[in-house]
């Protein structure tokens, strides 16, 4: 089974719409709050079958890189810290919001160093291109 760079690209852009949606329905002033949860619960979606799909080729999923690794860890985390928030355990628990939160803040980090290393990456192979 193999999925063509089209259907990664649809996956890897779909990703970042949702993550971005989730994110900015936290700014009362757009008024789409409601979209946080199902968004999140998407963006989870999607990178397991991200891994589905890489398990199914038979590829270890670290091959995909590290740093990729880590963002698709950081959503699942936040995923699930997510959910344990409206659980009746933890409703309310600030332990949990603030892991939740440190897990956002932490996958941005991630997703602006991915960004950088993408430009960076493209800078030199233009560079070489003009030799």
């Amino acid at each position: 089974m193999t999925m063509s760079l089209r259907s990664r690209r649809v996956l890897h852009w779909s990703l970042v719409v949702l993550v971005a949606l989730s994110s900015l329905a936290l700014i009362d002033a757009l008024g789409i709050a409601r979209w946080h949860r199902p968004t999140g619960y998407a963006a989870l979606a999607l990178v397991a079958a991200r891994l589905g799909w890489g398990r199914a080729r038979g590829r270890a999923v670290l091959a995909s890189g590290g740093s990729a690794v880590a963002r698709w860890a950081c959503v699942i985390a936040l995923a699930f810290s997510g959910w344990l928030y409206t659980t009746d355990m933890f409703w309310g628990s600030e332990a949990v919001e603030a892991v939740h939160r440190t897990l956002a803040w932490g996958l941005l980090a991630l997703v602006v160093g991915h960004v950088i290393d993408v430009i960076a990456v493209r800078v030199r192979r233009r560079k070489r291109a003009m030799r």
